[in-house]
């Protein structure tokens, strides 16, 4: 299965990473993203090290999840590794 996500601030430039076969890798420039994360890069790093729960972010407004197909996140996220 393949899974582009794009990550967006308006703190950095985007960025979009591709799983495939269990590997991840910087996406093409021009792929189109299955899901769109756009981020407070504040909000986004607490969440990743475990300190505000991805619900909060999201509720808060600190993270948005959009994009064409954003129920693929999911599985992007159970095999990327974040720290903890």
């Amino acid at each position: 299965m393949r899974v582009t996500v794009a990550f967006e601030s308006r703190y950095t430039r985007p960025v979009a990473l591709l799983l495939a076969d269990n590997v991840v890798r910087v996406a093409d420039p021009g792929t189109r993203p299955a899901a769109r994360v756009t981020d407070d890069p504040v909000v986004f790093n607490l969440m990743l090290f475990g300190r505000v729960s991805p619900v909060r972010a999201a509720l808060t407004g600190g993270i948005r999840v959009g994009g064409p197909r954003p129920w693929l996140l999911p599985t992007f996220m159970r095999k990327v590794r974040c720290p903890k």
